[in-house]
C-alpha cells in the first residue's frame, strides 16, 4: 500500500512513523511518504496522474479546505465541515476528516467530564472541526481569534461565542476545558500566567510548548498533540486498510523523532540530483557525492563505456558496492543515477540509511537539460520517448523508496532546505 501525508512545510511530519508503526504492529505492509506541495494546482497535477499507483493521502496545512472542495461530491465527512484531511483513491475517490474523530476519541477517552465551558484558541478549520464536535454538549463554547473571523465554517448555534484573544482572561471561570489550535509559530504572549480555573488542556499541535508549560506549572492535566496526531492517524489507518475493528486505545510507544545525516537525491535524469545536491549540501555544510562521477573515476570509464562493455547489470553492483562505502560517511549528501532503484539491494540501502528525497519533475524540463548530453546511456534516440518509459516503468519504485517528494516545477534548493533543517542533524 502506498500512501503520502501532503502540504507544506511537511519534513517534519511524524505521520510516516505513526503508519511505520501500525502498519507493523497489525502487519499490513505500507509505505508512508511525505509530498511537499502548497498549492491545489500542484495537488490536482501530481493526484490525477497517480491515481494509479497511490492508495491514498493525508491532508495537511495549507491544502485541507481547498481539497475539500475539490473533492466534496466524494465526501464522507459530517454536514458543516468544509475541509478534509483524508483521501481514499481505491477503489474509488471518497474523502474524510478524521480529526473529527480525534477530538471525538479524545473527549471520550481523555478528559473527564469536568467542565462547564469550553475555550478554543484560533478560528480556522481545526478550531472549527472542534467546535462541531462539541456543539452535541450543550455546553458554552467561546471561539477567541486574533484577527480573522471565519463565522460561514462553524455552528450557528446560540452555545458559539467569539472574543478576541486579548479578552482572555475575562473569560477563563470555572472549570474550563482550553482546546489550542494555534499555530507554534503563533504569538503567546496573551496568556495569563495562571489558568486556575482550567481543568484539562488539549493541544492539536505537537510541536507546540507554551500551553504544556503552563499546565505543568498550573497542575491542569494536559493532552499534548501527539495524542491528537494518533487518534486521527489510527482513524485514517482503519479507512485506508478497511480494518474497522482495530484498537483505538493511545500508545506512545509510538513516537520516534528521527533526525538525519545522510541524504540522498533520487528522480530520473534531467531532475537536477547533482545542482540541488550541491548547493543543498553547501547550505547545510555537508559533504557532497555524486555517485556516477565517482564510479566513472573508479573504472576510469563513462557511464555509457560501462554500460557498453559490461551491461547494466555490472553497473548496478558498482551502485550497490559505492552506496556500502558511503553508509560509513556522516553529515553527506549523494546524487544518485536515475536507475539506482532498479535494484533491490540498492532500495535496500536507500531506504534504511538515507532520507531519501525524489525530485518530481515533468518530462519537457527534464528533456531541456538533457540536449545533447551524451553520458545517459538508457537515453538514446527518441530521448522524450525513452524517458517516458523509463519514468512509468521506475515510478513506483521511486514512490516506494522516497521519504520526501518535491516538484520542482516551482521550488527549489531553498525550499527544500528550509523545509528539512529542522530534521537534519547540525
Amino acid at each position: 500500500m502506498l500512501l503520502s501525508v501532503v502540504g507544506y512545510p511537511i519534513a517534519h511530519s511524524l505521520s510516516p512513523i505513526l503508519f511505520e508503526y501500525l502498519s507493523y504492529k497489525y502487519h499490513i505492509s505500507i509505505h508512508y511518504s511525505r509530498l511537499a506541495i502548497d498549492n491545489l494546482d500542484d495537488f490536482n497535477k501530481i493526484f490525477n496522474e497517480n491515481l494509479d499507483v497511490f492508495d491514498g493521502f493525508n491532508i495537511t496545512y495549507p491544502l485541507k479546505k481547498d481539497v475539500y472542495h475539490m473533492c466534496q461530491h466524494y465526501s464522507n465527512i459530517p454536514t458543516g465541515i468544509h475541509c478534509c484531511n483524508t483521501i481514499v483513491c481505491k477503489p474509488s475517490i471518497s474523502i474524510y476528516n478524521t480529526d473529527y474523530h480525534a477530538i471525538k476519541y479524545i473527549l471520550s477517552r481523555e478528559v473527564k467530564n469536568l467542565w462547564e465551558q469550553v475555550i478554543i484558541l484560533g478560528s480556522g478549520m481545526t478550531a472549527s472541526i472542534c467546535a462541531w464536535a462539541l456543539i452535541n454538549y450543550y455546553k458554552p463554547i467561546i471561539i477567541f481569534y486574533h484577527k480573522n473571523i471565519n463565522y460561514e465554517y462553524f455552528p450557528k448555534n446560540k452555545n458559539v461565542h467569539w472574543k478576541q484573544l486579548n479578552k482572555i482572561n475575562e473569560s477563563i471561570n470555572d472549570k474550563t476545558l482550553l482546546i489550542n489550535t494555534l499555530s507554534p509559530m503563533a504569538n503567546y504572549e496573551f496568556l495569563p500566567k495562571k489558568l486556575n480555573a482550567v481543568t484539562t488542556i488539549i493541544d492539536t499541535d505537537y510541536r507546540n510548548l507554551p500551553l504544556k508549560n503552563v499546565a505543568i506549572s498550573n497542575n491542569i492535566n494536559y493532552i499534548d498533540g501527539y495524542h491528537w496526531l494518533y487518534y486521527q492517524g489510527i482513524e485514517a489507518f482503519k479507512i485506508f486498510t478497511n480494518k474497522t475493528n482495530l484498537s483505538v486505545e493511545y500508545n506512545e510507544e509510538w513516537i520516534k523523532i528521527n533526525k538525519y545525516d545522510k541524504i540522498a537525491l533520487i528522480g530520473m535524469s534531467g531532475a537536477g540530483k547533482t545542482t540541488i545536491g550541491q548547493k543543498l549540501a553547501k547550505k547545510l555544510n555537508y559533504q557532497f557525492v555524486d555517485i556516477d562521477e565517482i564510479i566513472e573515476k573508479q573504472e576510469h570509464k563513462t557511464i555509457s563505456e560501462i554500460f557498453a562493455d559490461d551491461g547494466e547489470d555490472f553497473f548496478r553492483q558498482l551502485e550497490t558496492q559505492m552506496l556500502a562505502k558511503i553508509i560509513k560517511n556522516e553529515k553527506i549528501i549523494i546524487a544518485t543515477g536515475g536507475g539506482i532503484i532498479e535494484s533491490e539491494k540498492n532500495r535496500k540501502l536507500l531506504k534504511s540509511n538515507f532520507f531519501n528525497i525524489l525530485l518530481y519533475v515533468n518530462v519537457d524540463e527534464a528533456i531541456n537539460r538533457l540536449n545533447n548530453s551524451k553520458t545517459r546511456p538508457l537515453l538514446t534516440g527518441n530521448i522524450k520517448g525513452n524517458w517516458e518509459k523509463l519514468w512509468n516503468d521506475r515510478r513506483l519504485l521511486y514512490y516506494e523508496t522516497a521519504d520526501y517528494i518535491i516538484n520542482l516545477a516551482k521550488n527549489n534548493e531553498d525550499l527544500i532546505y528550509e523545509d528539512i533543517k529542522e530534521i537534519i542533524k547540525k
